[in-house]
């Protein structure tokens, strides 16, 4: 791939799907929503839950090895954890834009239909009839990725984002790991999955934390398109706060009244 002008990145980055504008993003959340909040719970009203079992397992499979390939070409084309504390600029209209930061462009526009493709997640609640778990958390956490995601992408593309991108590929691998074991009724591992599934939530919250830290570092370095860290630091509190009151009252609470 030949170095490429910001302005050549602009308009190669318009070009994939759904980033030429936000409608098609925005009209993929309004069916997803649609979906699991009204005509899927209205469809399932009156039928047996769908034993789907075998669907999920390859599902969790596939996300598994899409996130470790995100985290290694990640680390071929020069990302490195040490610029977690750090603000790396996107370069200017009149830059050049590096071989290896297009590349990493490229895997930014994966790893968001990656989360697009996680509103299946959700899905298969309805389908399996587990309507208490399309939680406003859930449901907020799903939308608020994708829209950030498609933010960064249009206007930013940077190791920032790769950061944030990449970190949260080694928290699905751990996660998805899991969910893959647990679908399997096995009793004894059910005694551990009790005792694994609070730290998966403590996991989750450190990861936030973590981005908010680096959005706050990014922000206060004046690095370039500081309103979309602003915006993201926002979001991320936000769901910070969602996270640890999940936290307190499905594991905290309980273990007290136990």
């Amino acid at each position: 791939m030949t170095n490429l002008l910001w302005s050549d990145r602009d308009a190669l980055v318009s070009s994939w799907p759904f980033m030429a504008t936000p409608y098609p993003l925005l009209t993929t959340i309004v069916i997803y929503l649609w979906i699991v909040l009204k005509a899927g719970p209205k469809y399932m009203s009156k039928r047996k839950p769908f034993n789907i079992t075998t669907i999920i397992r390859i599902y969790n499979i596939l996300q598994v090895i899409a996130c470790i390939y995100f985290v290694v070409t990640a680390h071929q084309h020069e990302f490195t954890f040490a610029l977690m504390w750090q603000c790396v600029n996107v370069p200017q209209k009149n830059d050049v834009i590096p071989n290896h930061l297009m590349a990493l462009n490229n895997m930014l526009w994966l790893f968001l239909m990656l989360r697009i493709i996680e509103f299946f997640e959700t899905i298969f609640f309805v389908m399996r009839k587990k309507f208490d778990q399309v939680t406003a958390l859930h449901c907020y956490h799903h939308i608020s990725t994708v829209v950030l995601l498609w933010i960064f992408l249009k206007y930013s593309g940077g190791m920032n984002e790769v950061f944030i991108g990449t970190l949260n590929s080694i928290v699905h691998i751990v996660m998805y790991i899991y969910y893959f074991l647990s679908s399997f009724r096995n009793y004894r591992f059910r005694f551990i999955s009790n005792l694994i599934k609070p730290c998966i939530t403590v996991i989750q919250i450190v990861q936030l934390v973590a981005i908010l830290g680096h959005c706050v570092v990014a922000m206060m370095a004046d690095c370039n398109v500081t309103w979309m860290y602003a915006l993201q630091i926002l979001n991320i509190s936000f769901l910070i706060i969602m996270f640890v009151n999940f936290y307190v009252k499905s594991y905290w609470k309980r273990n007290k009244s136990v």
